[in-house]
């Protein structure tokens, strides 16, 4: 119960935040149609276009530049944290423990993925050290899912500029890399696409809320 969510579609993710919101009496973030008159529920949330009402005050996925803004918490190397260790010849290798200790502090991926009861899978959140602002396991455990459509990326100065009012059947963003990834795909700007029917042990997601 303590471990992130996993094995969950773009679909779902989007239909829970719609379901945390109404529970929590907040108005929901998540609609069918463009006039926002018919909000994503169990009955339609599998499938055709989806709209962000972006003045909602209920839960939603995080864009993907929102994303990468709140990992990095103001830091701009491949990490929110310094990892000396890091470099452009073991990026994109599996990692023994100990060999990247400054990531390994603040994430779970390849290098400490093996719990000490041989459990290669996610693990509780919380257990690493948080990013400045507050936020943990941005780096590793689970890939986050994110509103966006897979689609070339924004500079990082355009954060504010949350496209993806309308979404359809395109694949979808994940960032941050997950319990198994290398390094590489941990970075503060990794990104996978996946479609949004996509059900994987170690694709999750985070929630967030807008300022009034």
């Amino acid at each position: 119960m303590n471990n992130p969510v996993q094995n969950i579609t773009w679909y779902e993710a989007v239909l829970f935040a719609n379901l945390l919101s109404d529970e929590r009496g907040l108005t929901s973030c998540y609609y069918k149609d463009a006039s926002f008159s018919q909000a994503v529920t169990i009955e339609n949330y599998n499938g055709g276009d989806f709209y962000w009402k972006q003045d909602a005050n209920g839960y939603r996925l995080l864009s993907e530049s929102e994303w990468e803004y709140s990992c990095r918490a103001g830091a701009s190397g491949p990490f929110w944290i310094q990892e000396l260790n890091y470099n452009d010849h073991n990026c994109d290798l599996h990692c023994t423990p100990g060999m990247m200790p400054s990531l390994e502090s603040v994430a779970w991926f390849s290098g400490n993925k093996m719990s000490p009861e041989g459990l290669d899978t996610t693990k509780p959140v919380g257990m690493k050290l948080p990013n400045p602002w507050g936020l943990y396991d941005v780096h590793g455990n689970v890939d986050e899912l994110c509103w966006d459509c897979f689609d070339p990326y924004p500079p990082m100065n355009d954060y504010e500029n949350m496209d993806g009012t309308i979404s359809s059947g395109c694949d979808k963003v994940g960032r941050g890399g997950c319990w198994g990834s290398d390094p590489y795909m941990c970075r503060s700007a990794a990104r996978n696409g996946m479609p949004p029917d996509a059900r994987e042990p170690a694709l999750g997601f985070r929630l967030a809320r807008s300022l009034p």
